[in-house]
């Protein structure tokens, strides 16, 4: 699937927003102040090493025109 960026389009796989969804919860689209003295309300989670190395062997996910 094609969509915007910035000034050119970029294609994302067809189910992104499902994917967002189940990893982030419903409000992944709220950009969240994590920099110096951002009040955050929630932490920053760091993927382990062995979930990034899951994550990437499963390969690209499928995009779709």
């Amino acid at each position: 699937m094609e969509v915007p960026f910035y000034f050119t389009t970029i294609y994302i796989p067809c189910d992104s927003d499902k994917i967002l969804t189940s990893q982030y919860g419903e409000n992944w689209r709220q950009v969240e102040n994590r920099g110096r003295g951002g009040n955050s309300k929630t932490e920053t989670k760091v993927l382990t090493e062995e979930k990034s190395q899951e994550i990437l062997a499963s390969g690209p996910r499928p995009i779709c025109a």
